[in-house]
């Protein structure tokens, strides 16, 4: 497991001494908060040196602030998001195991107590304030997980259009894996954040509403469909899922590639061990639109039928169009 630190030093709060002289900001600014020894067994950022050293420069250092509305609204938080979009994305590369991203998942629990304790806003031991710590942490991993699920999706439709040539940005790919491998993610973030709770002592999050008043939506929600449909509808125009909660079925692959020939595009699809290739008739129609976009059942056929109304459903769900039908319609600027 990668060392991933998110120290908070002295120097954080030093703006929070007006009454230090240079020589005395000075001084606060050496001190490695994390290597003195703390006056509680928590991991609280108050240590008897610094203490003595606070209170005669600032006899209300340690009177409690309010929390704020987001933990992850400064730039504290914003590093932490980073890093944890960085180690989603290094989970699906298979460079991060799933025992290490959920000790990394305590890691950040710990950081995000300790940095408020520092600044105050909590006294490191009350409840109230550690779920809203462990439910701001798994908000953010539970969304880096579906942004991450999605790139790498991408990264797998890369190749494959390479293999096409022309234009790289008239594409989209689509592949199960990473459904499925989301959602599995997704329960084990859950149970890092349940795990997190019975050590703390403190009651449980409630995942499912934390997800629900998110304000993390606007490219999707928490779920793999959702965010690539925000990338291949919004982002590119060309292809989308009408409704996100259905399910795949499971080893389903499927290509498109607009293209610029004459004869239409490029459409690839796996699936029960099966694929084929198909050209999609993009045509000019009396509205200008209608030629334009197709389902993956009217381009398919009953190629995939296997009799499960599951698989079908899906493929009638799944649209494919071109970037001007998009832009035309205006589906591209469908909410998140």
């Amino acid at each position: 497991m990668q060392n991933v630190y998110f120290n908070t030093s002295a120097k954080d709060i030093v703006s929070e001494l007006p009454k230090a002289t240079w020589e005395d900001k000075e001084k606060v600014k050496q001190i490695d908060l994390t290597k003195l020894s703390p006056v509680s067994s928590l991991d609280s950022f108050e240590t008897k040196n610094l203490t003595d050293m606070l209170y005669e420069l600032y006899p209300n250092y340690y009177a409690k602030q309010p929390m704020p509305k987001s933990l992850f609204g400064n730039r504290f938080g914003y590093d932490m998001q980073k890093e944890i979009g960085q180690y989603m994305r290094d989970f699906y590369t298979g460079n991060i195991s799933q025992s290490d991203l959920a000790d990394f998942f305590e890691e950040c629990c710990q950081s995000m107590r300790k940095y408020a304790a520092g600044k105050r806003w909590t006294s490191g031991d009350d409840g109230v304030d550690q779920q809203k710590i462990v439910g701001e942490i798994y908000e953010i991993f539970a969304k880096e997980n579906a942004r991450a699920a999605v790139y790498a999706n991408d990264l797998e439709g890369e190749t494959m259009n390479m293999s096409y040539g022309g234009r790289k940005d008239d594409w989209v790919y689509y592949n199960s894996d990473y459904h499925y491998k989301c959602e599995k993610t997704k329960k084990m973030l859950q149970e890092a954040a349940e795990d997190m709770t019975n050590k703390w002592g403190i009651p449980s999050v409630d995942t499912e509403e934390i997800e629900k008043n998110s304000g993390f939506t606007v490219d999707g929600g928490f779920d793999f469909n959702s965010v690539w449909n925000f990338v291949s509808r919004n982002l590119k125009g060309q292809s989308n899922i009408e409704d996100e909660s259905i399910v795949p079925p499971e080893n389903f692959k499927f290509f498109y590639k607009e293209g610029s020939s004459p004869d239409g595009g490029d459409l690839w699809c796996s699936m029960n061990g099966r694929e084929t290739r198909r050209k999609v008739p993009f045509c000019a129609s009396d509205d200008g639109l209608q030629g334009d976009i197709f389902s993956l059942k009217s381009l398919l056929g009953d190629f995939f039928w296997t009799g499960n109304m599951g698989d079908w459903d899906f493929l009638s769900n799944f649209r494919v169009f071109t970037r001007w039908y998009a832009y035309r319609s205006g589906i591209n600027n469908t909410p998140g």
